[in-house]
This record gives structure tokens, C-alpha cells and sequence, in this order.
């Protein structure tokens, strides 16, 4: 794959492709609070819980789709988008997981991690910087 003629996925092809994919992984997001939610004494328990199987399941997801021969999440299929590395090569599921991992915690300061996407010239929010990935269109 020649990367020059490559045509990057900018920020809203991917805030989309996120809703879609927010929307599809939302049941199974939830399922953990609707059974544990009252059988916790200390609501910061079930809080950081909560939060942890979250990452688990998205790092599942993320790393299942985005390390798979389709390169994407059902989202970015939806768009015609798919995750490469900088060389145009698949990502592993071990980097596809990771990435999700690092592009939570670069949304945290004001959500400018995500924002680069739209300033950068690849197109690239920190995360994708950090991990050395392109989210191109097919």
C-alpha cells in the first residue's frame, strides 16, 4: 500500500464511526451495572469496577475488530474506514487493544488528544501519534 496516495479519515468519519460503535457495545457495557449496581456498600467500588470492565470490554472489541483482516470496528466498516499502521500493515490485537487504552486516557485533558485529529496533517489524534496508526478510508 502506497501511504502517499492514501486519503486519511478525518475527525467527524470518525466520531461517527465512534457513535456506531458506542451504540453496538452499549448493551454489553451495561449489563455489569444493571446486575451489580445495588450490591455494592461503596458506590467508589463499583465506580472504579465499572470503569475497569469498561476498558476490558472496549480493549476486547477494539482489539478483536481492529487486529482482524477487516482492520476495523463494525463502525468504521460502516464508513469504509480501517486502522492501519504507518507502514500500511494490520495491527496486531495486542496494539489494536492498546490503542483504545491510550485514546481514553488522551481524551482526558479537555479531550485534545481526540481533537489533533482534525489539525493534524495524517489526521492523527495522540493516540494514533503515540502508537504509530492511521485511520484511513478504504
Amino acid at each position: 500500500m502506497k501511504l502517499e496516495e492514501t486519503s486519511y479519515a478525518g475527525f467527524w468519519l470518525r466520531l461517527f464511526s465512534g457513535i456506531i460503535d458506542t451504540l453496538i457495545l452499549w448493551i454489553p457495557s451495561s449489563i455489569f451495572g444493571w446486575i451489580f449496581q445495588g450490591k455494592f456498600e461503596n458506590s467508589s467500588l463499583f465506580a472504579f469496577l465499572d470503569f475497569i470492565q469498561l476498558l476490558l470490554i472496549w480493549m476486547a472489541y477494539y482489539g478483536i475488530t481492529e487486529g482482524s483482516t477487516h482492520q476495523a470496528t463494525l463502525g468504521k466498516r460502516v464508513l469504509s474506514l480501517k486502522v492501519v499502521n504507518e507502514d500500511g500493515t494490520r495491527l496486531d490485537f495486542p496494539k489494536a487493544a492498546l490503542r483504545i487504552l491510550v485514546g481514553t486516557f488522551v481524551a482526558i485533558p479537555l479531550g485534545l488528544g481526540i481533537i489533533a485529529i482534525g489539525f493534524t496533517k495524517r489526521k492523527q489524534g495522540w493516540h494514533d501519534i503515540i502508537l504509530q496508526c492511521l485511520v484511513i478510508k478504504k
